[in-house]
């Protein structure tokens, strides 16, 4: 099978997060991933506020360090080029962080989440414009988590348009589009793309019951939205896109 997904979101690198726990079981998911035609993969681990339950530590930190290099070159053996990134809650970053340390290998992007049904935060949506607009004064474009997963917009769906607008990349969970996530992103998920919105969709893969492989979301998108719109969700051009437009300014 033709290698040829994108894959931006991911927890399949052991940091101690809620994903794959060790070395055996990452290597084994990203080997269904690429079975399944993923050619390049983001290891993308929780870089949680220090109220969340997974906070970047720095025994997290050193343990990603460890194990990814471990991981890329098995990876390698089987044709997928493993990246490394971060998922970043908004805020969760000291201010003297550099951004730029977290973003999505040199894409010029770097992952931010969406908070879920169940935050803190009075305005999820400020926060993750403020988050937003701290990554494009860091020179990076934002790629935002899983929007239909987040109650603000599952709410009201129109206010998407403000983050699209002004150009930050929407990525978007494949098991969202099954229905396999919490109820109604099914919903909304399908709401956005057929508006328009949405520029990458994602595996956001943890272990077995979130599986990695994007080949079957493809083909769902494929038949609804046609072939064009589905392979632009899938195969990474949106961040080449944001790459050639920060050079072109």
């Amino acid at each position: 099978m033709e290698q040829w997904i994108v894959d931006v979101h991911s927890h399949l690198v052991p940091t101690g997060d809620d994903g794959a726990r060790s070395i055996e079981e990452g290597v084994q998911l990203c080997r269904r991933a690429a079975q399944h035609g993923t050619g390049v993969l983001y290891a993308t681990p929780h870089a949680h506020a220090s109220w969340g339950q997974y906070p970047l530590t720095p025994e997290r930190l050193a343990r990603y360090t460890e194990t990814f290099p471990v991981m890329r070159a098995a990876c390698a053996t089987f044709g997928l080029e493993l990246r490394r990134g971060f998922e970043l809650y908004p805020g969760a970053l000291p201010a003297s962080v550099d951004l730029r340390d977290f973003s999505l290998g040199a894409s010029g992007t770097v992952l931010i989440e969406f908070p879920g049904f169940w935050t803190p935060e009075p305005d999820p949506l400020q926060v993750v414009w403020d988050e937003a607009e701290r990554a494009e004064r860091a020179g990076l474009t934002p790629v935002l988590a899983h929007p239909e997963r987040c109650g603000a917009i599952v709410d009201g769906p129109e206010r998407i348009s403000d983050f699209a607008d002004r150009g930050w990349l929407l990525a978007l969970n494949a098991l969202s589009l099954d229905g396999r996530h919490e109820p109604h992103t099914r919903e909304t998920a399908w709401q956005l793309l057929e508006d328009g919105y949405g520029d990458l969709v994602a595996s956001d893969a943890h272990r077995e019951s979130r599986p990695p492989e994007l080949d079957w979301a493809h083909e769902l998108v494929a038949a609804r939205l046609g072939e064009t719109r589905a392979r632009g969700l899938f195969d990474g051009s949106p961040l080449e896109r944001a790459v050639d437009t920060k050079i072109a300014a």
